[in-house]
This record gives structure tokens, sequence and C-alpha cells, in this order.
């Protein structure tokens, strides 16, 4: 578990720590922006959906405003982002077409240390990152002119599909390092093998119920019953039609029936009172006390710690000082 250090002062190296620091350790809110006109980047908040100042929205530094700070830097108070292909045309008066205000918000987030402590502190900024990459996850639903591609450290097939397919050509395409062919010759694994089979299963349960063909005692109240109640049924080598041979199954190549799955009760958990009986924990249960001493009660325990407590904070506070 991760300690938390939370404080009103903040020293000069902690607040140059915190601006340092690089963004996938602030939330994706960063501290220090590093701009110049025809930077790409990207808005990372839904400000006005009407206006495309939508998250993911892509663009351009067209300007910005600041003011100087009390540590004696610009600090970021607006900043003008020209839209790339907004969904329709935005015109804001005295501002060039698809030119959109960003102002700075404020938001409390929690910082992680290079010394693995995390710290919460309320920061001023506007809510956009650098766009020079993207992950393949992020570019989903992108279309891009001109796609460099980086596949090395891709992990699946459908990974290198989602990073090739976010340009029209061929021709805009440029793959920068080398890739592994196996990653898309190899066939598909079996657990996603097994995925494309219960969809196909479950697509056909669902016609037939439409059609009301579906027999009555096909009433699962999940995937893995509902499945297991219609193979049953229908027989194990029930194939649906029309599915890929790929993914067919057969009695030479059969598809085993899982096994049912049984629901876990659902339970609230009281934290607290977890906490509190693990530490009533008597000293019997544990070992046998010595003759003649005197058993160390659960409120000893708490009146030791708040006095150990008190004096750690009375030695940060004489170090701080």
């Amino acid at each position: 578990m991760k300690a938390t250090e939370s404080s009103a002062n903040i020293t000069q190296a902690d607040q140059d720590k915190l601006w340092e620091l690089p963004h996938h350790a602030t939330q994706h809110f960063p501290g220090k922006l590093s701009l110049c006109i025809g930077m790409p980047v990207m808005l990372r908040n839904n400000d006005a959906t009407e206006l495309c100042i939508t998250k993911g929205q892509e663009g351009t530094v067209a300007g910005w405003q600041s003011y100087v700070g009390p540590h004696g830097k610009l600090v970021l108070d607006t900043l003008f982002v020209h839209l790339k292909n907004p969904p329709h045309m935005v015109k804001f008066d005295g501002l060039p077409e698809n030119v959109v205000p960003i102002a700075k918000m404020s938001q409390t987030i929690e910082c992680t240390m290079k010394s693995d402590l995390n710290r919460k502190v309320e920061r001023e900024q506007c809510c956009v990152l650098p766009n020079f990459s993207m992950t393949d996850y992020g570019s989903q639903g992108k279309t891009q002119p001109y796609n460099p591609v980086d596949l090395q450290h891709s992990n699946s097939h459908q990974s290198y599909y989602t990073c090739l397919s976010r340009c029209a050509s061929a021709k805009g395409t440029l793959i920068i390092q080398s890739l592994q062919p196996s990653m898309i010759t190899g066939g598909c694994s079996g657990w996603l093998r097994q995925e494309f089979r219960d969809l196909e299963l479950l697509d056909e349960i669902t016609r037939l119920r439409f059609l009301s063909q579906l027999g009555p005692d096909i009433n699962g109240h999940c995937r893995n019953t509902l499945i297991g109640q219609f193979r049953t049924w229908k027989g194990l080598n029930y194939v649906p039609e029309n599915l890929h041979p790929t993914i067919k199954w057969s009695a030479q190549h059969p598809n085993p029936l899982e096994v049912d799955v049984q629901d876990i009760p659902w339970k609230i958990v009281n934290r607290k009172e977890n906490l509190n009986s693990n530490l009533k924990i008597k000293a019997s249960d544990s070992f046998t006390a010595a003759k003649g001493s005197v058993p160390l009660l659960y409120k000893n325990i708490t009146s030791t710690s708040a006095k150990r407590k008190a004096d750690d904070q009375n030695g940060i506070h004489a170090m701080k000082s």
C-alpha cells in the first residue's frame, strides 16, 4: 500500500519536483506545459461538446495568454487551440475559424513521486496534453493522413490491426521499427477463439428467442449458465449456421462444455468493523502470557499509538523548523 502525504506547505524543492514529474505520474494533469506555436495537442476534458471542445479532440497551439506567478514563472491562463478536423465549424468572436479558448481549471490530483510516495495537490492548469504520439488504445476511431507506427512492443494482433488501420491508405503508413510476422500469421489464441464461439452462440440464442423458437428451459441469468443450457438442449456438436470455418467445432474437433460457475453471494463489507476486529485479537489466542504479567489491552495499544504519533509529529515539526 502506497503512503500518501498531505501538507499545506510545499518547499521549493518539492515544488520543483512536482513540476518536473511526467504527465502519467500526475493523472495526465500536467504541472508544466512547454508550448510553441503549431505544437500538436490533445484536449483532455469535455468543456463544451457543442463547440467541439471534447476529450480526445486534436489540434495545434494557436496562441496563449499568461501571467507571472508567485514563483516568478509564467503561469498559463488561457490556451488557444486550432482544432483539427472538428465535426463542424466553430467560430468565436475575435478568433479565427476553429480556434477555441481553453481556460485553466482547478483539480485535486494525486501525484506519484519518484520515491513512490503519493502527494495530493490542488493544481490549476489548462486540460491539454502534447500530442506527438498516442497509444493503440487512444488512436481507436481516428483516421490519420500520415500514420507512422511503432509495432515493436505491440503484444497482440488486435494492436497491430488498430495501429495499421488508422491510415486511409498504405502510402501514408510508415512502419518505423521491425515487427513480428508471427503476431498476425500464427492464428488466434485459444481464449480468443472461445470468446468468438461464445459470441456466436449468444447471437444464435438471441435470434431463436426473437423467433419464439427457444426452449422454456433456456433461462440462464448469466452468460456461462445460458450457453450451458442452450448447448445441453441442442447438443454439444450443434454449430450455428454461417459460422466462420476457423472457429467451427465438430466431433473430431470438439468444443467441450464449460463447468457451470456458481455466483458468489453478494455481501456488504464494513471495512471499519473488519479493521477493529483484526486489532482486537486477544494475546491469549496467539501465545501464553508469562505468569504475573499484565495483559496488553486494545485501549492501551490505541493510547500508545496515539502518543507515538504525537511524538513523531513533534519530531517532524522540529526538523522542519
